[in-house]
């Protein structure tokens, strides 16, 4: 038994997307349903999410190893837009310090800065600075390490360098998991790729940071159909094994679990009927993820459209 997608989704917009996620709250939800209604729904959630201003990152289990939490931070990273982001986020923080840059007028254009406020460049700059260290650096409720790569980022927008790659390319290079030079990274006060240890936090602090730039917060759909199939090596570049399939369900319990720890984010995983019936991939599997999903207590003929777990009726 289970509930129709219109309605379903338009729970989401109006109990989450439109009060407690922008407010602050976090969340994770899975649902159920035939991988050919899959795409109508993640279409539905994406337009419902962004409708309410929220950055939507797609995560497709089919294209990236959702079994490694690193894999998905930078799959969501390779949709963040860092340069017009950070510039508005920046703009922000200025005009908040009394700093109020035109738009026609660049960040990088110190002596217009410095004209527009009575003082010469270099205490402009030093103010700049100030606020950038101030707003986000000093900001302990994000990891280090994404306070840092911001930092980094908005230093980039006020003084631009003429070689390549540039510290903020390199930051860029870092987040979205792409080549770079470690002993160039280190330089930045930056020690460590993106790794399972890590990759959390950094999702979280994204989540958190977007708020100051203009959107509600970060909501993140993992598809997880191919999760569910007991590929072949050579039927698909992506597949998971039982262990693997264990791993998924453990990134998902851990982001369970840190839900008080977050805020301004969602994850969204749509799955097959699979994720409940299959007898070596559903989970059953992984008790730890089933206890934290299941309902202790069922009302029949009743299904709880708020539950953690919900199955959508198929077309």
């Amino acid at each position: 038994m289970g509930i129709s997608q219109k309605e379903w989704v338009e729970l989401l917009k109006e109990e989450y997307f439109s009060d407690f996620i922008r407010s602050g709250g976090s969340a994770i939800r899975i649902v159920t349903i035939p991988e050919s209604d899959s795409d109508s729904i993640i279409e539905a959630v994406d337009g419902a999410a962004s409708e309410k201003q929220f950055l939507v990152a797609r995560v497709n289990s089919a294209d990236v190893r959702v079994d490694k939490i690193e894999m998905i931070f930078h799959e969501v990273a390779k949709q963040v837009d860092w340069d017009k982001i950070t510039e508005t986020w920046l703009r922000q923080k200025l005009a908040e310090n009394g700093i109020l840059v035109d738009d026609a007028v660049s960040l990088d254009d110190i002596q217009t800065i410095a004209d527009k406020i009575y003082t010469d460049k270099s205490n402009a700059l030093a103010q700049i600075r100030r606020i950038i260290q101030n707003t986000v650096f000093n900001d302990r409720k994000l990891s280090k390490d994404f306070r840092t790569a911001i930092t980094v980022l908005c230093y980039g927008h006020v003084n631009r360098q003429d070689v390549s790659p540039t510290q903020a390319d390199l930051i860029k290079m870092w987040l979205k998991g792409e080549k770079f030079s470690l002993t160039d990274l280190k330089k930045l006060q930056i020690y460590q790729r993106v790794a399972r240890h890590n990759a959390r936090p950094l999702i979280v602090s994204l989540a958190r940071w977007l708020k100051g730039a203009g959107y509600s917060g970060l909501v993140v759909i993992l598809e997880f159909h191919t999760v569910m199939k007991n590929l072949k090596p050579y039927e698909a570049p992506v597949r998971y094994t039982a262990n693997n399939v264990k791993d998924c369900y453990e990134v998902l319990r851990q982001f369970i679990d840190d839900t008080d720890k977050s805020s301004n984010l969602m994850m969204i995983v749509v799955a097959g009927p699979e994720l409940l019936s299959d007898a070596k991939r559903s989970l059953d599997i992984y008790d730890a993820l089933k206890q934290r999903t299941y309902d202790d207590v069922k009302v029949k003929d009743y299904v709880n459209p708020l539950n953690m777990l919900v199955s959508i009726e198929a077309g």
